[in-house]
This record gives structure tokens, C-alpha cells and sequence, in this order.
């Protein structure tokens, strides 16, 4: 798991460390994009970013899947997803993640399975699939103190079926 900051970031994508078509794509659908530059753009300082903008961090999964988050703090506010289909087709949309008087609304739906969660008993996802989210963002918080390393996670390599 890779991790660029700063400047590294476009360093990192212009030696070709996740698709560019993909980035670009993401980014298009977003609708709260900054104008100009985003290089210059994410200079800007944010209290919703701590570790500072941009960040990208790159996941390689064992069957070949590549992966990557980039935070573009101070360009845009949207969260944006772009992937390729086996067949060449690339797709992308956005979510809105709330803005700055609601930055952390994205989380009314995890509390909606909590709640649910608490009142039938149940899991509403396989416990694999709350313990793989919760180690990798782990493993991306020990990238922040390790940027530009490679940190290998053999503790990830966890299979489960959904149902």
C-alpha cells in the first residue's frame, strides 16, 4: 500500500501509479469542483484535513486489482468514483459528502446500521467485511507516518462470502 503526499501525488500519477482516464473521469462527475488548478487549489489549508491535500494512497489486492483513494481537499467536496468494466468501459459518479456545515452527514447511513443492527440482532454485512474496512484504513493511518512506503498486508488476506 503506497502512499504520496504533496507534490509526490502528481509525481506518482504522472509515473503512472493509478489511471489518469480514471482520475479524470472521477473528477468530472463530481459537481463542487474549485476552479483553476488543482494542484494550486489543494494548497489551500482545511480543518477537514489533518494530514494535508493532496494525499493518495494506492492498493494493490492480491488478484491484481489496483485501487486508489486520492484526497483533494481544497479542490473539490464531492466524493468522487470512476472504474473500469472488463470490457473497457469506464464508468463514474459522485456523491456529495454534505459540505462544510454537514461535512460528516456521509455518516447518517453507517448510524442507520447501527441502529438496525441493534434492533433485530443481526450484522447487516459479514463481520470479514467490517474487520477488512477496519484494517485497512488501519494500515492507510500507518501510511500517513510512512509516506512514499510500501507496507505490505498479509493480515488482510481474508475471504468471506456475501450473502
Amino acid at each position: 500500500m503506497p502512499l504520496a503526499k504533496a507534490e509526490a501525488v502528481w509525481e506518482a500519477m504522472e509515473r503512472g501509479a493509478w489511471s489518469r482516464d480514471l482520475f479524470d473521469a472521477a473528477l468530472a462527475a463530481c459537481e463542487h469542483v474549485m476552479p483553476g488548478d488543482a494542484r494550486e487549489n489543494c494548497h489551500r489549508t482545511s480543518t477537514h484535513d489533518p494530514w494535508g491535500s493532496p494525499t493518495a494512497f494506492v492498493l494493490e489486492h492480491a488478484d491484481g486489482l489496483r485501487t486508489a483513494h486520492i484526497q483533494l481537499e481544497g479542490h473539490i467536496e464531492d466524493f468522487g468514483l470512476a472504474l473500469r468494466r472488463r470490457d473497457g468501459a469506464i464508468h463514474a459518479n459522485r456523491w456529495e459528502a454534505g459540505g462544510p456545515e454537514d461535512f460528516y452527514g456521509h455518516f447518517a447511513a453507517l448510524d442507520a446500521k447501527i441502529q438496525e443492527m441493534f434492533l433485530t440482532g443481526l450484522a447487516p454485512a459479514p463481520i470479514e467485511r467490517t474487520l477488512l474496512t477496519t484494517m485497512t484504513i488501519a494500515t492507510c493511518m500507518q501510511a500517513l507516518a510512512k509516506s512514499g512506503q510500501r507496507i505490505g498486508t498479509p493480515h488482510l488476506q481474508i475471504s468471506y462470502r456475501c450473502e
